[in-house]
C-alpha cells in the first residue's frame, strides 16, 4: 500500500491520530495561526517567538471527532481545501471507526403506499419521495 502526498495516511494502517491533532493544536495555541476557512491561513507576525517549556495532556470528552461531513474524505489521500481545513479543526483525524451507510433508501417503494405515517409530512401536509 502506498500513501502519496505530504498529509497521506495508509487506510488500514493508521488508527490513531493523537500526535497530528497535537501538532495542530500546539500551532494553533502557542504560534496564534488560525485556520478560519478553506484554503486560508491566518498567522500573526512577530518579530520573535519564544515558547515557554510546557507538558500539556489532553483527553477529548467525546472520541469521535468527524462525522459525514468529513469521513467522506479519510483514506482517499484527498489534500482539497475542505479535506486539509477539516484536519486543522482537528475534526476529521479520530480513532473512532463510524463507518454506516443509507439503509433506508428503497422504503419509499416498500411502504409509501401502504404507511405514509412512516414519512415525514412536508408543510403542506404532503408525504413524497426526497429525490
Amino acid at each position: 500500500m502506498e500513501a502519496k502526498g505530504r498529509l497521506a495516511m495508509k487506510t488500514g494502517i493508521q488508527q490513531e491520530y493523537g500526535t497530528a491533532n497535537a501538532v495542530y493544536s500546539f500551532i494553533q495555541e502557542q504560534l496564534d495561526v488560525r485556520w478560519l476557512w478553506p484554503d486560508e491561513e491566518d498567522v500573526i507576525k512577530r518579530e520573535r517567538l519564544a515558547i515557554a517549556p510546557m507538558e500539556r495532556r489532553y483527553h477529548p470528552q467525546i472520541r469521535a471527532r468527524g462525522g459525514m461531513i468529513v469521513r467522506t474524505s479519510l483514506g482517499d489521500n484527498k489534500e482539497d481545501a475542505p479535506e486539509l481545513w477539516a484536519r486543522f479543526q482537528r475534526i476529521q483525524l479520530d480513532s473512532m471507526d463510524m463507518s454506516g451507510g443509507h439503509g433506508f433508501s428503497d422504503w419509499w417503494e416498500k411502504y409509501g403506499a401502504t404507511h405514509p405515517d412512516y414519512f415525514a409530512a412536508a408543510p403542506d401536509g404532503s408525504r413524497t419521495a426526497v429525490k
